[in-house]
């Protein structure tokens, strides 16, 4: 039996918000603007982890495209940068898909039981 964990692990983001019928340019829009927030939330878990000369150091590297020495920098701190973005990716969709439980329940005069 399907649990709403897991509905959100496997679900796409669009089907959460329940917009995946969107054309398919809107959808791209749509897309593009989750992954700048995205990598919002990452850069903001790079800020609280790291102290501001390091952060500085590390966006220096990474705006000259110094791919190498990023990732040593990475290696350095203990930065799992892919893992960064999979857990983001996972409290947005559970945020989301909290949201949108919500205001389902709030259609539904706190019942979740639509039939009722």
């Amino acid at each position: 039996m399907a649990t709403p964990m897991d509905d959100v692990l496997d679900k796409d983001i669009l089907e959460i918000l329940g917009v995946q019928d969107l054309p398919e340019d809107k959808k791209s829009d749509l897309y593009l603007k989750l992954a700048e927030t995205l990598q919002n939330m990452v850069v903001a878990r790079l800020v609280d982890k790291l102290n501001k000369e390091e952060f500085e150091e590390l966006a220096a590297l990474m705006e000259d495209k110094k791919q190498e020495e990023v990732k040593v920098f990475m290696t350095a701190h203990n930065i799992d940068l892919k893992a960064m973005f999979v857990e983001e990716a996972f409290i947005m969709k559970a945020q989301v898909a909290a949201l949108i439980d919500g205001i389902k329940e709030g259609e539904n005069g706190g019942n979740t039981n639509p039939t009722a």
